[in-house]
């Protein structure tokens, strides 16, 4: 999927061999062609859907004090880092975060580490939440445990 960006990146390495001695002399330039590439460039190189909607999710948790944290697929959902993107209070025994996301959504619950994933109703245990998103969507969960 990269390799045309850095195909044109390569001519300017084989035309500069004074200015760049050796291949790792290079690197850092080769590097820094990744900061033109976006997100969409990639989804689109890989046939994937670029458009966005809005979701929101709602989940209902066994304890009032539980925080919980949403995790997936997604820069807005912290890329699978179980404890970057919390959960809004909505009410004593509910969480809510609303975010934008692309239509292949995957995702899980926790208390903020792998550890403590939720067991979420509906939802083998371990399993992703998966989402084939076509419109602004919301979403109601039941976590009926964590791991421990």
């Amino acid at each position: 999927m990269l390799v045309p960006y850095f195909e044109k990146i390569i001519v300017e390495y084989e035309n500069n061999r004074e200015r760049y001695k050796t291949f790792r002399d290079f690197v850092p330039r080769l590097l820094s062609a990744l900061d033109n590439v976006t997100v969409n460039d990639v989804r689109r190189g890989l046939g994937l859907p670029i458009e966005k909607y809005r979701v929101t999710v709602t989940v209902n948790v066994p304890n009032a004090n539980d925080e919980v944290f949403l995790t997936g697929n997604q820069a807005a959902l912290g890329n699978w880092d179980p404890k970057k993107v919390k959960m809004e209070k909505s009410s004593e025994l509910s969480r809510t975060l609303t975010f934008e996301s692309y239509p292949d959504l995957q995702m899980k619950l926790t208390k903020g580490g792998w550890e403590k994933e939720a067991y979420v109703q509906g939802v083998e245990k371990g399993e992703n939440i998966q989402l084939k998103l076509g419109k602004d969507s919301t979403y109601h969960f039941q976590v009926n445990g964590w791991k421990e």
